[in-house]
């Protein structure tokens, strides 16, 4: 039986994030996703905060760049450090955007 992968959109568009959840349920893989609708709430969601405090971690988190609040580039940032100060309780995540 393959395992089931934990996807974490992240996306102020919601048409965007339902296309991208459509294409990913399309693809025949065993998948849960998640979509949140900020960076800040992606936050939230990476550090099992509130009411993400059960979640499974993501193994794909699939991140816009260029959102309100807190941006996908403020995410990465954060992560980034996280990981440098074992803040974060977390596998990998990986993110898909724009190269720099």
């Amino acid at each position: 039986m393959k395992p089931t992968i934990e996807i974490l959109l992240v996306d102020d568009n919601t048409g965007d994030s339902e296309l991208t959840a459509d294409l990913l349920r399309r693809s025949g893989q065993l998948i849960n996703i998640h979509s949140v609708d900020d960076g800040a709430e992606a936050m939230s969601y990476l550090l099992r905060e509130g009411k993400y405090s059960e979640m499974i971690p993501p193994h794909l988190m699939m991140l816009d760049l260029n959102m309100p609040r807190k941006d996908g580039h403020a995410v990465l940032l954060a992560r980034e450090i996280g990981q440098h100060t074992q803040k974060y309780n977390r596998r990998d995540i990986h993110h898909v955007g724009r190269p720099s």
